[in-house]
């Protein structure tokens, strides 16, 4: 796929159709170039360009759409899983079917030895 035309080099081009269009007499021998054609093409390009411009909004509300969503979804889960711990209890077969671990399978904390930390 292509890359669009620079803006800066499709302004110098509308203003070169905006003076084609003050130029009496411009009839060239192929009426693909004709002052009338080229603001038709103009005016498609701005339709064109609006539609990606629309399409952009779109995604972006798209977007944080989903995040809102992903985040609504996400923190559902985490209260179900506080809702099977406050049920069966953190020691629970159920506890460790939802990915969780039990709460006698955790490693025991280690602690300091109090003679090495003198």
């Amino acid at each position: 796929m292509p890359k669009p035309v620079p803006s800066h080099v499709l302004d110098k081009d509308e203003y070169v159709l905006n003076q084609l269009e003050t130029i009496a007499g411009y009839k060239p021998a192929d009426a693909r170039y004709t002052a009338a054609n080229l603001r038709s093409a103009a005016t498609d390009l701005t339709a064109a360009g609006r539609k990606v411009d629309q399409l952009v909004t779109d995604l972006a509300a798209a977007r944080d759409a989903f995040a809102t969503q992903s985040h609504t979804f996400h923190d559902l889960i985490e209260e179900a899983k506080t809702q099977v711990k406050a049920q069966f209890g953190s020691d629970s077969d159920q506890v460790h079917a939802i990915g969780l671990v039990k709460k006698s399978e955790r490693k025991k904390p280690v602690g300091r030895n109090k003679a090495a930390a003198k």
